[in-house]
C-alpha cells in the first residue's frame, strides 16, 4: 500500500511501461538515443533518491502509528510534509517527461506506446489470473482473536472495512492511470498543465486514503486496551508497509 501512498513507483516514471527498452529499440539515431538514455538515467536516479528518503519516512510513520500516545496534529503534519515533498518530485518528473518526449519522433513514440500497452496488458492479465489476496483479512483475524469485548470487536472490524474501502478506491484510481486507459498518457503532446492535473487527481486519492488511515488509528485507540492495541496495530502495520 505505501508504495502507492509514499513512494514514486512506476506511475510517476512518466506513466510508461518499458520506456527505456522502447527508446533503445525504436529511436534509431544513436546520438539522440544516447542523449535520451542519459535523461532517463538521471530520472531513475531522482526516483531512487526520492524513494530512499521515503523508506526512512515509512519507518518513522510505522513507529508513530504504533504509538498509542501519538497526536493527530503530529500525524497530520507528518503527512503534509510528505505531500510537499511529493509535489516537488512530481514537478521534476513532469519536466523530465516533457524533455524526453521532445527528443522522440512521433513515429518512434507510437511504437514505444504499443510496446508499453502490450506490457501493461500482459501484467494485468497475470494479476487477474492469479487473483489478489485480501491483506485486511489478517487484521480482522487478529481483531477477532485478541479483542475480548464483542461490541468493540465488531466496531474494530467495521473500522478496518471502512479503511479497506478507501484503500481500494486508491488502487482503482492508480490502476486507471496507464497507457491503455488514458489518452493523456499516450499523447506525445500532452501539456505540463494536463500532467499536473493528473498528478493532482492521484494526490487527492492519496490524501483521502491517508486521512482514512489516521482515522483508523484513533478510532481503534478508543476501543482497545493496551494489550489489544499492540497486537492489532502491529497487524495493521504489516498490511500498510
Amino acid at each position: 500500500m505505501f508504495t502507492v501512498l509514499f513512494f514514486g513507483g512506476a506511475q510517476e516514471y512518466f506513466f510508461i511501461e518499458k520506456l527505456e527498452k522502447g527508446v533503445k529499440q525504436f529511436v534509431v539515431e544513436k546520438e539522440r538515443s544516447k542523449e535520451i538514455m542519459v535523461d532517463l538515467k538521471e530520472t531513475k536516479s531522482m526516483i531512487k533518491t526520492f524513494n530512499k528518503n521515503r523508506k526512512g519516512k515509512l519507518k518513522e510513520f510505522l513507529s508513530m502509528n504504533l504509538d498509542r500516545n501519538a497526536q493527530r496534529g503530529a500525524m497530520d503534519m507528518f503527512f503534509q510534509k510528505r505531500v510537499e515533498e511529493r509535489l516537488v518530485f512530481q514537478q521534476d518528473m513532469i519536466e523530465k517527461k516533457l524533455l524526453v518526449t521532445s527528443k522522440i519522433e512521433d513515429s518512434e513514440w507510437l511504437e514505444i506506446i504499443k510496446m508499453s500497452d502490450a506490457s501493461v496488458e500482459k501484467k494485468m492479465a497475470k494479476i487477474q489470473k492469479k487473483g489478489a489476496p485480501d491483506p485486511f483479512q489478517s487484521v480482522i483475524k487478529t481483531i477477532k482473536s485478541n479483542m475480548i469485548d464483542q461490541n468493540n470487536q465488531d466496531k474494530a472490524v467495521s473500522i478496518v472495512q471502512d479503511f479497506k474501502e478507501e484503500y481500494t478506491k486508491l488502487l482503482k484510481g492508480v490502476n486507471a492511470v496507464n497507457t491503455i486507459e488514458s489518452d493523456l498518457l499516450s499523447n506525445k503532446n500532452t501539456s505540463a498543465a494536463q500532467f499536473q492535473k493528473l498528478a493532482n487527481d492521484m494526490n487527492q486519492l492519496r490524501k483521502t486514503a491517508y486521512e482514512s488511515l489516521i482515522d483508523l488509528h484513533f478510532d481503534l485507540e478508543e476501543i482497545t486496551n493496551e494489550a489489544e492495541w499492540v497486537k492489532v496495530m502491529k497487524s495493521v502495520n504489516k498490511v500498510i508497509s
